[in-house]
């Protein structure tokens, strides 16, 4: 029996997470508060889910946007690092790669986020030069011409037609 990988498409946002890790507590308005270790991870929800859906041996195409920095960067070779197929990433050099700052305290946690090039992110991302058959991508680029609006998240961005 062959045995045929799965595939998908992963059309959404990466960036960096910068974790400040073992506060006492979360700081107030004009305190601060030491962390005892900060860590430095790819996130981004569409990101890390593509990331973990290749590591599991399936075969996933990214679409996406980042900006050309240095985050940026980061962000595409831990895409590809795990096997990601990146030719879908949009390397935009009008915008910086967002970043979220968690705060983490006990079990309490804050975020701050910068959405960065991910709320810059367009229908005209996806297009036919995707490694798919030509079939469905014009299938796939119909349904999202026929979508009202696009929800960002992340980004608490709406972008309407």
């Amino acid at each position: 029996m062959v045995r045929v990988r799965k595939r998908v498409l992963a059309i959404g946002d990466v960036n960096l997470d910068l974790l400040f890790l073992g506060l006492e507590r979360l700081p107030s308005a004009e305190q601060e508060s030491l962390a005892q270790d900060l860590q430095v991870l790819v996130g981004g929800q569409t990101g890390t889910v593509a990331r973990a859906l290749s590591r599991l041996g399936w075969a996933v195409s990214f679409v996406g946007r980042v900006g050309d920095d240095e985050y940026g960067r980061t962000a595409s070779r831990a895409l590809a690092a795990a096997g990601v197929d990146t030719s879908g990433l949009v390397i935009d050099p009008a915008s910086r790669t967002g970043v979220t700052a968690v705060l983490s305290a006990g079990t309490q946690r804050a975020y701050v986020t910068f959405a960065g090039s991910a709320a810059q992110a367009r229908r005209a991302d996806v297009n036919a030069s995707l490694p798919l058959a030509p079939a469905l991508a014009r299938m796939l680029i119909g349904r999202i011409e026929r979508v009202d609006s696009i929800e960002q998240g992340d980004a608490g961005k709406r972008e309407t037609p």
